[in-house]
């Protein structure tokens, strides 16, 4: 049986993944910017692919939920409302307080000296640090708390809003504000509570951390809105 079939999905979805991971990247750092319209043939000339691969990238980012289709006229860059923020906290805190659970359980080595290194970067950016390593940095360490559950569909809800969590705080630029030897003495603290299997310190301690990100999100979009 001729392996070419198989081949060519591999490599048309190698194509479609890249298509994707550069719309991602331009729709978090607000390059489009949300209302934008996203159109097939166009994206497929800039991005020099024929336009399915560029079709499974757009459905992969609606599937994220960074961008929206519309009938009849295609997909457009999503908007990120303080209600969607408040949607996606509500689950990251019933999602990542199981995935602190059981990575208490279930977590190895490897696992916690991932999150060491991480959080040893996040520490050396200092209190100048720039928005978005910041941001991936912070992004980095939740997902390891996921990757180190052992559970394959939790981690898949996880990539459906990873996204939309990077977004919330490139866009908001709430990362200026959050480093203090606070923030970054949270994420160690959590890190230390999975590493002692201490299942209950640990999902307050994921709790307590993801309620005031979301507070200083509300904040922030508080004050955006008295400006205004």
């Amino acid at each position: 049986m001729s392996d070419h079939p198989r081949t060519e999905a591999a490599t048309r979805k190698a194509v479609a993944d890249g298509v994707a991971d550069s719309l991602r990247e331009d729709i978090i750092l607000n390059r489009l910017p949300s209302g934008t319209f996203l159109r097939e043939a166009d994206l497929a000339r800039h991005h020099d692919v024929s336009r399915g691969p560029v079709r499974e990238a757009l459905k992969q980012l609606e599937r994220e939920g960074l961008v929206v289709s519309h009938r009849n006229k295609g997909f457009a860059v999503a908007a990120l409302t303080m209600t969607d923020i408040e949607d996606i906290y509500e689950l990251r805190l019933s999602l990542e307080t199981l995935a602190a659970r059981l990575a208490c359980r279930r977590r190895t080595f490897d696992d916690l000296a991932s999150m060491a290194r991480t959080l040893d970067e996040l520490a050396d950016l200092g209190p100048n640090a720039r928005p978005l390593p910041m941001a991936v940095l912070d992004v980095r360490f939740h997902r390891e708390i996921y990757a180190a559950a052992h559970h394959t569909r939790l981690m898949a809800c996880w990539k459906t809003m990873e996204s939309q969590v990077f977004k919330a705080m490139v866009s908001r630029n709430v990362t200026e504000r959050l480093f203090s030897e606070v923030f970054v003495a949270q994420h160690q603290n959590i890190r230390a509570l999975i590493a002692a299997r201490n299942e209950d310190a640990a999902v307050a301690a994921i709790e307590t951390h993801l309620r005031e990100a979301y507070d200083r999100l509300k904040a922030q979009a508080d004050e955006a809105d008295t400006d205004g």
